[in-house]
Protein backbone atom coordinates (compact mmCIF):
# COMPACT_ATOMS: atom_id res chain seq x y z
CA UNK A 1 0.00 0.00 0.00
CA UNK A 2 1.43 3.18 -0.94
CA UNK A 3 2.07 5.91 2.09
CA UNK A 4 1.80 9.58 1.73
CA UNK A 5 3.43 12.56 3.42
CA UNK A 6 0.86 15.09 3.70
CA UNK A 7 1.71 18.89 3.68
CA UNK A 8 0.50 21.89 4.98
CA UNK A 9 -1.83 22.83 1.76
CA UNK A 10 -3.36 19.76 1.73
CA UNK A 11 -3.88 19.40 5.86
CA UNK A 12 -5.69 22.89 5.40
CA UNK A 13 -7.48 22.00 2.54
CA UNK A 14 -8.83 18.48 4.47
CA UNK A 15 -9.44 21.08 7.32
CA UNK A 16 -11.85 23.12 5.40
CA UNK A 17 -13.46 20.12 4.24
CA UNK A 18 -12.59 21.55 0.19
CA UNK A 19 -12.16 19.64 -2.61
CA UNK A 20 -11.46 15.81 -3.21
CA UNK A 21 -8.49 16.16 -0.70
CA UNK A 22 -10.36 14.65 2.42
CA UNK A 23 -12.21 12.12 0.37
CA UNK A 24 -9.16 10.83 -0.81
CA UNK A 25 -7.34 10.59 2.58
CA UNK A 26 -10.16 8.92 4.01
CA UNK A 27 -9.91 6.15 0.66
CA UNK A 28 -6.24 5.98 1.31
CA UNK A 29 -6.69 5.67 5.07
CA UNK A 30 -5.36 7.43 7.87
CA UNK A 31 -2.51 4.42 9.24
CA UNK A 32 -1.16 5.49 5.58
CA UNK A 33 -0.95 9.31 5.95
CA UNK A 34 2.38 10.86 7.37
CA UNK A 35 2.38 14.90 8.33
CA UNK A 36 6.13 15.78 8.80
CA UNK A 37 6.70 18.16 11.92
CA UNK A 38 7.63 21.24 9.75
CA UNK A 39 3.67 20.92 8.20
CA UNK A 40 2.67 20.98 12.15
CA UNK A 41 4.61 23.61 13.33
CA UNK A 42 3.38 25.94 9.98
CA UNK A 43 0.03 24.94 11.49
CA UNK A 44 0.57 25.84 14.77
CA UNK A 45 1.67 29.26 13.65
CA UNK A 46 -0.73 29.72 11.33
CA UNK A 47 -3.52 29.21 13.77
CA UNK A 48 -1.32 31.70 16.60
CA UNK A 49 -1.45 34.39 13.79
CA UNK A 50 -5.15 34.16 13.34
Amino acid sequence: MAQYLLDTNVLISMFRNKGKVRKHILEVGFPNCYVSEISIAELFYGAAKG
